[in-house]
This record gives C-alpha cells, sequence and structure tokens, in this order.
C-alpha cells in the first residue's frame, strides 16, 4: 500500500487526485449554498437530456408549451454552444453550459426539473422541498431495465428518492 502511494505521489497522481477531490468539494458546497439561498421562480422550467440536445421526450413537451405560448421561462442545459446546437432549439429557450455555475443557479431557481434519464443527479444538486422533479426516461414502451456499474446505480437510487413524477412515452 505504501508502495502505491509512493508511486503515485511520484507521478504526481496523488496531488491530481487532492485537487480534483477539492475542487469537487467546493463545488458541492458552492450547490449547497444555491440551494439554501436562492428563490424559485414559479414560471421556470429547467431541463437536461442524457444526449444535450433539443430531444427525445422533453423536446416534445418544451415544444407544446412553445405552441401554446405559456408564460413560463425555459432554460435547457447543454455540452456546447456551437452554432450547430443552438440552430437545434427553437426561439424561447434559454441555453447554459452543462456543469456551470449558471447551470446550478439555473437549477436552483427552477420550479420545475424535465429530464430524461439521471441528468439532474449527477452533478449533486439538491432538489428543494418545493421543487417538482419530472423524468421521462427515454426508451420504448416504458420498459426500461437499468444496470450500470456503482457510480451510475448510486445515481439511479438518487434519481428514484428525487423523481415526483415519472413519464413513459413509447416511441
Amino acid at each position: 500500500m505504501e508502495r502505491a502511494i509512493k508511486k503515485a505521489f511520484a507521478e504526481g497522481k496523488f496531488v491530481e487526485r487532492a485537487l480534483k477531490k477539492i475542487d469537487m468539494g467546493l463545488g458541492v458546497l458552492a450547490r449547497n449554498i444555491l440551494y439554501k439561498f436562492g428563490k424559485i421562480k414559479q414560471n421556470k422550467l429547467f431541463v437536461m437530456t442524457y444526449d444535450n440536445s433539443f430531444t427525445c421526450n422533453p423536446s416534445y413537451i418544451v415544444e407544446e408549451l412553445l405552441q401554446r405560448n405559456e408564460d413560463i421561462e425555459i432554460v435547457w442545459a447543454v455540452s456546447s454552444y456551437s452554432t450547430t446546437v443552438k440552430e437545434s432549439f427553437p426561439e424561447g429557450i434559454k441555453l447554459v453550459k452543462r456543469g456551470s455555475f449558471e447551470m446550478f443557479e439555473e437549477m436552483a431557481s427552477s420550479k420545475i426539473w424535465l429530464d430524461n434519464a439521471l441528468n439532474c443527479v449527477w452533478y449533486y444538486m439538491p432538489k428543494k422541498r418545493k421543487q417538482v422533479y419530472i423524468n421521462t426516461w427515454h426508451g420504448s414502451m416504458g420498459i426500461k431495465r437499468l444496470k450500470g456499474n456503482k457510480q451510475w446505480m448510486f445515481r439511479a437510487r438518487q434519481c428514484k428518492r428525487k423523481t415526483d413524477y415519472c413519464l413513459f412515452a413509447g416511441v
């Protein structure tokens, strides 16, 4: 064990891992501060999909809201702001960078989280009691087998605890 620690330290991995853990801890602390002090906007919807695009069940829900011209602020988390990504979203949707501080601010202030996988729990953002988490679980006929590595299964259990409504829609 001591030999492995010395090797990791010599290769710089020890410091790299320590810094990564500190960074993650500071991020979780910041999210908890947003959770504690941020105000919920009743007309705000936060959306995240597994493939970072305007797709799957959340896109149909959002299209209907836009068509009805509802007084709702829609925020969608994406991994990149490329022109192609921006052009794939209808007008009236605010895009935020996935994993950014701005994304966490938007999540903390949104009345509803709309997701199609484990996205909203992946970043350890606490859900407030008055927030609603709707998961649409991409897939067909509402039949889905859940399995994965330890980390994925841990997050699946978190998702189960935080989800208020789960909608299954066949493709």
